[in-house]
């Protein structure tokens, strides 16, 4: 069976080809990005306190395993750009120096979520 997964700017859902609603959360979301976790469950980043976030996941299961935590970092709101399989990606400033002018250059960046990455 295949299922779908959907984030809203209040929700994240899990449905159904039948479009029926199979799992449901509602977090404060840190970026609308998804990723797939297993066959029934998709990972998402949440705000966990106002300078943490959490890499968090919701399942298909039922109880007390359809909604858990996976890790929690630091972060800052503007600097999460997206959440991929195996990385985050995010937005560093580092400074530039033109002339005598100093200006901030976003570059985007990677971490991998896991110590070890897979080959």
């Amino acid at each position: 069976k295949s299922n779908i997964a959907i984030s809203t700017s209040r929700r994240i859902l899990i449905m159904n080809l039948k479009m029926n609603v199979i799992a449901l959360n509602e977090p404060k979301l840190l970026c609308s990005s998804l990723t797939p976790i297993g066959s029934h469950c998709v990972g998402y980043l949440a705000f966990a306190s106002s300078c943490t976030a959490s890499l968090k996941y919701l399942s298909c299961l039922t109880g007390s395993h359809s909604i858990g935590t996976i890790t929690s970092f630091a972060a800052i709101m503007n600097q999460i750009l997206a959440l991929r399989p195996d990385r985050v990606v995010y937005s560093s400033s580092v400074p530039e120096y033109y002339q005598s002018d100093k200006c901030f250059v976003k570059f985007p960046m990677t971490k991998p979520i896991f110590l070890l990455e897979p080959l």
